[in-house]
C-alpha cells in the first residue's frame, strides 16, 4: 500500500512539471526530452533541450527567448509577444 502511494506522489509530481508539454528532462525539468542532430553515436538518444528562438535585423540581437517547446509551431506567438 505504501508503494502506490509514494508511486501516486512521483506521477503528480511529474503532471506539475509536464504542464502543457509532451515530456520533460529528468536531470533538468524545467528543459525537454530532445532528440539532437549531432549525436555523434547515431543511437537515438534523448537529451535536455531548450527551443531558442533570436530575431534580427542588420546583424543586432533585437530579441531572443528561450521556450521548453520542440517545435517551433508553438514558439512563434509566444516569442512575438514578447
Amino acid at each position: 500500500m505504501y508503494e502506490w502511494i509514494t508511486r501516486k506522489q512521483k506521477n503528480e509530481r511529474g503532471f506539475e512539471i509536464f504542464g502543457t508539454r509532451n515530456s520533460y528532462s529528468k536531470t533538468e525539468n524545467d528543459a525537454t526530452s530532445m532528440r539532437m542532430k549531432d549525436d555523434y553515436m547515431q543511437n537515438g538518444q534523448l537529451k535536455a533541450g531548450y527551443n531558442v528562438q533570436v530575431a534580427t535585423e542588420g546583424q543586432f540581437t533585437l530579441a531572443y527567448g528561450v521556450f521548453p517547446n520542440l517545435t517551433d509551431m508553438k514558439t512563434l506567438i509566444p516569442f512575438l509577444e514578447l
